[in-house]
């Protein structure tokens, strides 16, 4: 899953307060999660949060 373990605690956190999604744009650690849900956090890129919001 995560090749860091550093980054771990990032994850946990967010799944800890029941958030809905996760940002970053750090493709290194997170890039094979991206677009994926873990425990109910949809992991995304900043670009593609805000994609996925614009008004059309």
């Amino acid at each position: 899953m995560l090749t860091i373990f550093q980054d771990l605690p990032i994850l946990t956190a967010a799944i800890q307060i029941k958030a809905n999604i996760l940002l970053t744009g750090d493709f290194r650690h997170f890039g094979p999660l991206f677009g994926r849900r873990i425990k109910g956090v949809r992991i995304l890129t900043p670009a593609d949060f805000l994609g996925s919001h614009e008004s059309t």
